[in-house]
């Protein structure tokens, strides 16, 4: 129990990092894609750092880590860009709720990679 509260806390602070740098490159113009891109590496770092060593204080083997960490984020990059547009397109949402309701989404997986898989 306690690792899941510290995770979320940790996914919390994520969070305000990665659509704040959302909505910054928004402002900025890019694209969505592009957008997401930068406001997910910008999260990613902190996040694995904050869980490997914080969360779950993991003694697993650092590059088979960062390798698998790797594999989700990419994962959730391509699915929350497509997620974005499809919403956006097919319900009409803004592109920044389809962006919250992904990172809810990823953050539900994420913890379960996480533990199981990632900082085994």
């Amino acid at each position: 129990m306690r690792q899941a509260f510290t995770y979320y806390g940790v996914s919390i602070a994520q969070t305000f990092v990665e659509f704040g740098v959302f909505a910054l490159m928004k402002a900025f113009g890019l694209a969505v894609g592009v957008s997401n891109g930068i406001a997910v590496a910008c999260s990613g770092a902190f996040n694995f750092f904050m869980n490997r060593n914080v969360t779950f204080k993991a003694s697993s083997n650092f590059w088979r880590s960062v390798a698998l960490f790797v594999l989700l984020y990419v994962w959730n990059f391509l699915f929350g860009t497509w997620f974005i547009d499809a919403t956006s397109a097919a319900f009409g949402w803004p592109q920044a709720a389809g962006k919250l309701v992904t990172m809810v989404m990823q953050g539900i997986w994420g913890f379960c990679l996480c533990k199981w898989v990632i900082f085994k």
